[in-house]
């Protein structure tokens, strides 16, 4: 690793080294991927308690993200940089000064949203990309566990609107939990994550929840089919005729009890789309495609710049960056016009599919972080979030991105 850590590093100051080693290193990176479940737990806490506190909560958002983002200096400065490193700058600043002379009104709304992009995804992608040492990583979030648990419990206690992002903020440390609990002698710790998981699946949201059983079910497929093969066969076999019963009987129970579980509809966001018969509606989304189809073959060729999707989306309303098109592909592609936009399109595929291809032979604390971060990054960029505001992409493009340095020698 010294050649690709150290020797292709560029240090005018401190002494070059590989970032991944820092002593603080994997619990920056920890601390980066529940800040949001902690900022959330002082907005809860503070409810309970004196309501009139939450007005901190914004604040010390910002400090949270600013301490990070002086971690990172910190790590330019004693380690240097590298080519990627300083490429990435040069072209995240050159694409928001290039969005702002393509369309100027992009100015009146998007300072807040580049604001977030510089704080939280260019620093996750710079972060995560210096990814060495997963089982510390793992570790150290532990230390939050406490938190975390907190966290659930006044979720599930108080909310009763189903809050979208709850379950994007729990169910990866509750994955990561789950995973390296039952890896190792912390089956305690595997039966808390999974626990979590269920709660978080039970307030939250379905894309959450599919990203998260999309990287359980990979995790599983794969830790199988590293063993016997054959008996693998039969196991899968069984697990989905044992999900196909559960699915039947879940629906049977729903339907029986319906007027029993309407109560708890109230409080679970996934239990309400059930007995609503909702599960596969687009939630309003349909509207935001078209308005981005629609505008996307009006001017098929042109670039609009960052944020020039929320001017379409908000038609004769005062734009708002929050407002976006919910979908990766059509974010792009109007914000960079077709042809830019399918090469991006395409590089960003070819990272995920390539970058999920190589967890074949990854150890299994790399296999956990990837697959705890990476499907539910794919479902939430694709379905509930945009790439300049995901700190949930961010990480994943930030792993991927990493280099591979464990390798399993099992067949």
């Amino acid at each position: 690793m010294s050649e690709t850590c150290e020797s292709k590093r560029f240090c005018l100051i401190g002494k070059r080294g590989c970032p991944g080693d820092d002593r603080l290193f994997s619990f920056m990176a920890a601390f980066f991927a529940v800040a949001t479940v902690l900022v959330d737990l002082v907005r809860y806490i503070a409810y309970v308690t004196v309501p009139q506190v939450t007005a901190v909560v914004e604040p010390l958002r910002n400090l949270v993200y600013i301490s990070i983002m002086l971690y990172v200096a910190y790590l330019f400065i004693r380690y240097g940089v590298d080519w990627f490193e300083v490429i990435f700058t040069l072209v995240s600043l050159l694409c928001w000064g290039l969005s702002v002379l393509i369309t100027p009104q992009i100015l009146d709304f998007g300072i807040p949203a580049a604001l977030m992009y510089f704080s939280r995804v260019y620093v996750a992608v710079i972060l995560f990309r210096q990814m060495k040492h997963y089982d510390d990583f793992a570790k150290k979030l532990t230390w939050f566990l406490p938190a975390v648990v907190l966290y659930a419990v006044l979720a599930f206690f108080q909310r009763g609107d189903g809050y979208m992002p709850l379950s994007y903020n729990l169910i990866p440390t509750a994955l990561i939990y789950t995973f390296y609990g039952f890896q190792g002698k912390h089956k305690l710790l595997g039966v808390i994550g999974a626990v979590l998981f269920v709660v978080a699946s039970f307030l939250g949201a379905r894309g959450a929840m599919l990203g998260g059983c999309i990287g359980i079910a990979l995790y599983f497929l794969i830790t199988l089919f590293r063993g016997d093969k054959k008996k693998a066969r039969k196991i899968v076999l069984i697990v989905l005729a044992v999900c196909i019963a559960l699915v039947i009987l879940a629906g049977a129970m729903i339907s029986i009890f319906r007027e029993e579980l309407a109560p708890l509809a109230a409080k679970s966001r996934t239990l309400n789309i059930l007995l609503n018969g909702v599960l596969f509606s687009d939630s309003g989304r349909s509207v935001l495609y078209d308005s981005i189809l629609e505008a996307i073959r009006q001017e098929p060729w042109t670039p609009h710049g960052l944020l020039a999707d929320r001017i379409v989306i908000a038609r004769d309303k005062t734009p708002t960056y929050m407002k976006y098109p919910h979908n990766l592909a059509l974010e792009i592609l109007y914000q960079w016009g077709l042809p830019l936009g399918v090469i991006l399109l395409g590089a960003i595929l070819w990272l995920f599919v390539s970058g999920l291809w190589s967890l074949r032979h990854a150890d299994e604390n790399r296999l956990a972080v990837m697959l705890t971060f990476v499907p539910i990054a794919l479902v939430q960029i694709m379905l509930s979030s945009s790439y300049l505001m995901s700190w949930l992409f961010a990480i994943a493009v930030g792993l991927l991105l990493a280099k591979k340095p464990d390798v399993t020698t099992a067949s």
